[in-house]
């Protein structure tokens, strides 16, 4: 069990308010009092609001989020399959060097730079993990 699991809203301001129409979309994607990575992005955009503030109302309703797109939390028994860096790497490199400081790189950044390269995300996060890059700034606020 995570350690945060059923305290997520804690990581908010006291008082911070519940967006009741964003919470309605979301819980439509909520499964087991989980979403994914993936459905919260996609309720995000169909709430017509910022991952951030998905993000915030996902902790407030203390619900999970899983599968990470990067592969970096929510599934069972570690890393997916998928997280494997790519074989080809000098684009991929070139394209996170864009979007990193201080070896440093915000998720956004990262999906961008896989984007950019035609290389999943998962890829991208597994170069940067076995390039000692660390991933930071969720766009949900999950890390």
């Amino acid at each position: 069990m995570h350690q945060d699991e059923g305290h997520y809203s804690a990581k908010h301001a006291a008082g911070t308010a519940l967006n009741e129409a964003a919470a309605e979309v979301l819980k439509k994607f909520e499964k087991d009092e989980r979403i994914s990575c993936r459905d919260a992005h996609n309720a995000a955009g169909e709430a017509g609001i910022s991952p951030a503030e998905a993000g915030t109302t996902i902790d407030l309703l203390e619900i999970r989020i899983n599968s990470c797109q990067l592969g970096l939390f929510g599934y069972k028994n570690g890393k997916p399959a998928g997280f494997q860096p790519p074989g080809e790497e000098s684009s991929l490199a070139a394209a996170i060097e864009k979007y990193t400081a201080v070896g440093s790189i915000d998720c956004l950044g990262l999906w961008k730079a896989a984007d950019e390269t035609g290389c999943s995300r998962m890829q991208a996060a597994a170069f940067c993990e076995n390039k000692g890059i660390k991933i930071s700034n969720c766009q949900l606020g999950a890390f």
